[in-house]
């Protein structure tokens, strides 16, 4: 008798779908976080408008690398990977 270490196709279905209930609560949440967030975007989006500048504008959050990765900015941006970005001894910033 062999003895079988593969998961069963129940198991691998059960770690590859998260079932998440759908519910009037659920779905007025969903909407409510969506809108907030939209309605972020547009007034950051209205600054840049105003001012002309992105960096000034936008929300930052340099600390979520997601973020960053994301973001156009990041190759002109002065928070993109600051902390983590090696500094050459004996040589002044700035």
């Amino acid at each position: 008798m062999e003895l079988s270490v593969r998961p069963s196709v129940y198991a691998r279905l059960r770690r590859a779908i998260r079932v998440i209930p759908v519910t009037e609560g659920t779905m007025a949440h969903a909407l409510e976080q969506f809108d907030q967030t939209v309605a972020r975007i547009e007034v950051c989006r209205g600054r840049e408008l105003e001012e002309g500048r992105v960096l000034n504008t936008w929300e930052k959050n340099p600390a979520e690398e997601s973020t960053c990765t994301a973001c156009d900015a990041r190759t002109f941006c002065p928070s993109y990977g600051s902390e983590n970005q090696s500094k050459l001894p004996g040589v002044r910033q700035g």
